[in-house]
């Protein structure tokens, strides 16, 4: 029995492995939610990376304009203005 448990538990964790997550700035993924919001309003997204290395997402406009897609999504939300981390 303890041959056939650890055989299981071996490919059930092989299995696991290659799964392959996708990225949250990927804005394909359905699970962005600052892309998805954006891009159901008719704009385009696009993921960006700070000299830090930490990513955040831009919502550009039809008409040339852009806006950190968390602010856009907190201003067309509840109506107010915050200043989105730097």
């Amino acid at each position: 029995m303890k041959p056939l448990f650890a055989t299981a538990l071996f490919a059930g964790t092989l299995t696991l492995a290659a799964c392959d997550f996708p990225m949250s700035n990927d804005p394909a993924n359905p699970s962005n939610f600052e892309a998805e919001y954006c891009t159901n309003r008719g704009h385009t997204y696009e993921a960006r990376q700070r000299s830090d290395g930490s990513v955040y997402g831009v919502c550009k406009f039809a008409g040339g304009g852009e806006m950190n897609s968390a602010e856009y999504i907190q201003i067309n939300v509840t109506g107010a203005h915050f200043k989105p981390p730097s």
